[in-house]
């Protein structure tokens, strides 16, 4: 009989709810460490399934478990408000819910991406940051300067040889230079650090399935295809582009109650920097694509530009879609002229 086993995954242990349709639910707590996970997957058979919430170490957890047992979902805490709004929240009732209702084929689940797709998106995450804290620090710059009566726009203070001229170079009483030599200091820092990423972003994913496809569609330079890929991974997980086009949340939310229907705005799910990027990178394509400019145009001038400008990147997402899952490699893609990668046996 297959055994439901629901997990509740903490940093250092997790709680199991081992359940039989025929049996009383029986709830054991495991240690990460030591011979914790080896007294679980004992206790596995291949036929038995396991639900696990999505947490920082799910994607280590779920490695050293799925060859043991059938099946394993990875269910999002967002989408399973159960868990995340119970009245009567701990370890027990939540491993116990996770494994109810995976008995019942009821759980959302999330895709477990590879070890690439995350070393990429881990990386992207840290540029970001990185340069946030560079636009954050320039921010500050123009604020002193603004507070001293010395105006320079922002854009102009952006690189090194710019800030020296332009702010160092000025004769500043000591507490105000100290702080600029500060901050300086920092942005020459956080620049140093955000090419050295960008280096490694780019070798990672230029060896990435899919990466030769993306670069050869006007509109997305080696960065954006990075994020791209990172958002994606595995097209292969996606049966059509609407699948796609949902998990960068760029569909509109429909809601139905008492034969009413009403279509919110796009649910937003997903990756923010990959939806940013898809948005950015349609925009630049329309200028080199008749066929997107034309649909952008048409939608524009029976909706919002707004609305036009998510169609299409939706629009656009499409011709991802197609690309990655047929492996082109545009010639011309303006002229939509392609053929498909030649691979080595």
């Amino acid at each position: 009989m297959t055994c439901f086993i629901g997990v509740d995954l903490h940093k250092d242990n997790f709680t199991a709810c081992f359940y039989k349709t025929a049996n009383k639910p029986e709830v054991k707590l495991f240690e990460i460490e030591g011979t914790g996970l080896n007294d679980f997957r004992g206790k596995l058979r291949a036929d038995d399934q396991i639900a696990v919430e999505a947490t920082g170490n799910t994607a280590y957890f779920v490695r050293e478990v799925e060859s043991f047992v059938s099946k394993v979902v990875i269910v999002p805490p967002s989408r399973f408000q159960i868990i995340t709004k119970s009245t009567k929240k701990n370890d027990k009732n939540d491993a116990e819910k996770l494994a109810l209702y995976l008995s019942k084929g009821l759980l959302p689940e999330a895709r477990l991406k590879s070890k690439e797709s995350l070393s990429l998106l881990s990386m992207l995450n840290t540029r970001e940051q990185l340069c946030r804290a560079k636009k954050n620090l320039i921010n500050k710059t123009h604020s002193i300067l603004q507070h001293e009566f010395k105006p320079v726009a922002k854009r102009r203070i952006a690189t090194k040889k710019s800030f020296e001229r332009l702010v160092l170079s000025i004769k500043w009483h000591e507490p105000v230079r100290t702080e600029l030599e500060i901050i300086y200091n920092q942005i020459c820092s956080l620049s140093d650090g955000i090419r050295k990423l960008e280096k490694q972003i780019d070798m990672v994913a230029s060896n990435m399935k899919g990466y030769e496809n993306l670069i050869s569609i006007k509109g997305i330079a080696p960065l954006s295809a990075a994020i791209l890929l990172s958002v994606i991974d595995n097209i292969n997980d996606f049966d059509k582009p609407g699948q796609l086009a949902s998990y960068f949340g760029i569909v509109p939310v429909q809601r139905e109650s008492n034969n009413k229907s009403k279509t919110n705005r796009i649910s937003k799910r997903g990756s923010k920097m990959g939806r940013s990027t898809l948005v950015i990178c349609s925009t630049v394509a329309r200028q080199y694509s008749p066929y997107l400019k034309d649909f952008h145009n048409r939608i524009k001038e029976r909706r919002t530009p707004g609305k036009a400008m998510i169609a299409s990147a939706r629009k656009f997402l499409v011709i991802i879609y197609h690309t990655l899952k047929n492996d082109w490699v545009f010639d011309d893609f303006a002229n939509f002229k392609y053929h498909v990668r030649e691979t080595s046996d």
